[in-house]
């Protein structure tokens, strides 16, 4: 939950809306958590299991911010903000589901 706090402290930094603050927390502190128990095993490393969450903490914010920005061209704030919230769990499952079919040593 850590992570999710430094998520939402740099993104409000940047002024982002509220609604993308909170499905970032959201994201990080649900979702990636939930993506870890599905897709590697227990048997992983202590190391690696930190790692691999530090790093997908940041890939949730790059992306819920990435995907923000792109759509807010052609959408008002809180359309793009609503996209954004949407876009990023999905992203974030895409991802695990890419990364988990590749075969890693134990």
């Amino acid at each position: 939950m850590v992570l999710a706090v430094v998520a939402f402290a740099v993104l409000f930094s940047l002024g982002v809306p509220f609604i993308v603050l909170f499905g970032c927390v959201l994201a990080i502190g649900t979702f990636v958590p939930r993506i870890y128990e599905e897709y590697w095993p227990s048997t992983r490393g202590r190391g690696f299991r930190i790692g691999w969450t530090v790093l997908m903490a940041v890939v949730t914010t790059a992306i819920i911010l990435v995907v923000y920005e792109a759509t807010l061209p052609f959408l008002s704030r809180r359309y793009a903000a609503i996209v954004a919230v949407v876009i990023t769990p999905l992203a974030q499952y895409a991802l695990a589901a890419l990364v988990a079919g590749r075969r890693w040593p134990v």
